[in-house]
């Protein structure tokens, strides 16, 4: 896995987040 792919994974993760929080309980 790229570097820019690992970031974009983070970033979208954190986004998904962000907007719909449900693993954070």
């Amino acid at each position: 896995m790229n570097g820019r792919e690992t970031i974009f994974l983070l970033v979208a993760a954190s986004l998904l987040g962000l907007t719909e929080p449900t693993w954070a309980g």
